[in-house]
């Protein structure tokens, strides 16, 4: 059977789900919190056998905020000495792993009144792109796709292809009966 929780996350995580990304995040609309949390806490079950989580970064009104990542590569993006100093810049204290940024990136995600930008770093966005959206407001970008790039145009549109790919083909193989387990690849 498929559920609405499961079919959202083949639609928004495939990328992340086929280990071509860290994170993937999407809003989930749900009629019954005690019939999500139930879900949820099933499929956190399946993910987490294949290296990945499941976080509730904020929740109101029958809606949540998920990041669905991968542990192991965010601890490889947030070593990045760049990456490290650009989170330093804006006051992330140095967590030493993922779960301590998260808390500090769910932090200003549920205090802040504007959305934090630099989520796009969590998400796998390159650093050149975020930095570059920050910088021109959303403005004077390269190319567009799943982000605005600023930096290397052609490798941006590349990774938009294979995310596109990815969500086609999780979203036939699911369709077609396979299930979240069977799609998700586990750590290497």
């Amino acid at each position: 059977m498929q559920h609405d929780l499961e079919t959202a996350l083949v639609t928004h995580c495939a990328a992340t789900l086929a280990r071509k990304k860290p994170g993937s995040l999407f809003r989930h609309r749900y009629a019954s919190g005690e019939a999500f949390t139930v879900e949820l806490a099933g499929l956190r079950e399946t993910l987490r056998e294949k290296g990945v989580e499941i976080r509730v970064m904020k929740a109101e009104n029958n809606a949540s905020m998920l990041y669905v990542y991968r542990p192991s590569m965010l601890v490889n993006l947030i070593a990045l000495s760049a990456v490290n100093t650009f989170l330093s810049s804006l006051g992330y204290q140095d967590a030493h792993e993922p779960e301590g940024y998260l808390d500090q990136l769910q932090s200003r995600i549920t205090g802040a009144k504007g959305f934090p930008h630099e989520i796009g770093i969590f998400l796998g966005y390159p650093l050149a792109d975020v930095k570059g959206f920050m910088e021109h407001h959303g403005l004077q970008y390269r190319c567009l796709g799943c982000w605005k790039a600023y930096g290397d145009e052609e490798n941006a549109c590349k990774l938009f292809t294979l995310y596109a790919k990815c969500k086609r083909i999780y979203q036939a193989r699911y369709k077609e009966g396979k299930t979240l387990s069977q799609l998700t690849i586990a750590n290497g």
